[in-house]
């Protein structure tokens, strides 16, 4: 299945892969992973735990939607919404069509 993720604090726009193909946050589109790298940074200046802590909450996110993608409600434009439960970021995606 083809899930297009974006972390995001603000709007920007997804880009396809496959979570099948990749370690949970290593198949983040590029930008946002930079944007996932950045909050692990200035988490990690402030605390350690904060940091391994808020990669474990993207990992559970990841995967989480990757086991059933339909469960998190619909969000704008045909997207999803996961929300992080201990940090002010979200996951939006898209499930593909496979037609």
């Amino acid at each position: 299945m083809q899930l297009p993720l974006v972390l995001f604090p603000g709007v920007i726009p997804a880009e396809r892969f496959s979570v099948a193909d990749a370690g949970p946050a290593s198949c983040l589109p590029s930008r946002s992973r930079r944007k996932a790298i950045a909050a692990r940074l200035w988490y990690a200046e402030r605390s350690q735990s904060a940091a391994d802590a808020f990669l474990a909450e993207l990992d559970h996110g990841i995967e989480s939607i990757s086991e059933a993608s339909d469960r998190w409600p619909l969000f704008v434009h045909d997207t999803r919404r996961y929300l992080f439960h201990r940090f002010p970021f979200q996951i939006v995606y898209r499930v593909a069509n496979d037609h």
